[in-house]
């Protein structure tokens, strides 16, 4: 019976997650993806000067409060090319294939601009 109560309780909560909450025009909390507070970064992964592909792309905010970001990273096509929508902001672009790390890059996304991050192994 105990478990059968916990299994609902965790559901009614999981449940309350996925509800988006209503935003007004005084709510000051950051939008993501094509909204008019993001910007775009864009850019290749390289070695050697050759793109890579299946390379992990992520974000590492540079300021507080960090916003929601809805993906915890992207994969560059088999151009080495990758794009993301994010918050306005600063960010330090990682990438990672394995056990290798790329040269981390600082960008500075603007509200409605695209800025190129291209990352180096």
């Amino acid at each position: 019976m105990r478990v059968l109560v916990l299994g609902t309780v965790i559901l009614l909560v999981l449940a309350g997650c996925t509800k988006e909450r209503p935003t007004s025009s005084d709510d000051p909390s950051p939008r993501v993806s094509g909204s008019p507070m993001s910007g775009t970064v864009t850019g290749r992964v390289l070695d050697s000067g050759r793109p890579v592909a299946e390379v992990s792309v992520r974000p590492e905010p540079l300021f507080t409060p960090a916003p929601a970001i809805p993906e915890l990273l992207v994969v560059t096509d088999a151009e080495g090319r990758y794009v993301w929508s994010l918050p306005a902001g600063r960010y330090r672009m990682t990438a990672r294939l394995g056990e290798r790390s790329a040269q981390p890059v600082d960008v500075t996304v603007v509200a409605g601009e695209t800025v190129t991050a291209d990352l180096l192994f």
